[in-house]
């Protein structure tokens, strides 16, 4: 489980590289590394990507929580919670490629797949 709790943070950090790289071709290096006042607005991809990303710092305390008390829990079902880690790690790699690239009707489904990950974590905790 620990491994899938490491691999949800490196996902995290993904999440905020992704957009901050577009941010950077966007704008320059000495506007990337200056006081950042004055951005303008994203472009279309870096938009999704910052939304994404929002909507998975949301997220990410859904599954920390319940994925951390599976392992300090006697008597978790261990199983049951690295397969809803799983299940919640994929179906967020496809959240954001489906975001990202503005697939329309996927992202919605693949947020509640991990959703439902992040539900057989908690079932794991009974």
């Amino acid at each position: 489980m620990l491994f899938w709790i490491i691999v949800g943070l490196a996902l995290h950090i993904v999440h905020v590289f992704s957009h901050a790289l577009m941010r950077f071709g966007n704008i320059g290096f000495a506007a990337y590394v200056g006081p950042r006042d004055t951005l303008g607005d994203p472009g279309v991809l870096e938009g999704r990507a910052l939304r994404a990303t929002n909507n998975f710092k949301e997220n990410l305390p859904l599954f920390l929580t319940p994925a951390i008390l599976a392992l300090a829990i006697d008597g978790a079902n261990l199983s049951l919670a690295i397969l809803g880690a799983q299940v919640f790690i994929v179906a967020r790699i496809i959240y954001f490629a489906a975001y990202v690239s503005g697939i329309p009707m996927l992202r919605s489904p693949f947020y509640g797949v991990g959703l439902a990950g992040c539900v057989m974590i908690l079932a794991a905790l009974f």
